[in-house]
């Protein structure tokens, strides 16, 4: 009986499903920022008839709400440009033997 052979893909086609995984990441972090985005501006815009026709407590509760959103509105920026970054990092500055940058020398 011969041994177990593990595929391995080749180099190229594990770079394609990282850069496919990225861009999946990427369109999905931007999609939820405009998602939370508009539910974030709508609970606000809905406070003020709340706090009107319910009362005190539920435009507090509206308010609370669109505060969560808008934090997640934030996190999935971040992530977002997190995830830029990994996929175009910036161009390395200066020697990297020495350590010394351009304007040093």
């Amino acid at each position: 009986m011969r041994g177990f052979v593990a595929f391995i893909p080749p180099p190229s086609a594990l770079l394609l499903a990282f850069c496919r995984a990225m861009l999946y990441y990427m369109i999905m972090f931007n999609a939820l920022r405009i998602i939370c985005s508009v539910i974030s501006a709508l609970a606000v815009a809905a406070c003020i008839f709340i706090f009107v026709y319910l009362g005190t407590l539920w435009g507090i509760v509206t308010l609370a709400v669109a505060a969560a959103f808008f934090g997640l509105t934030m996190l999935f920026r971040s992530l977002a440009i997190n995830e830029e970054q990994k996929m175009n990092p910036l161009p390395a500055k200066g020697d990297f033997i020495t350590g010394k940058r351009d304007e040093d020398k």
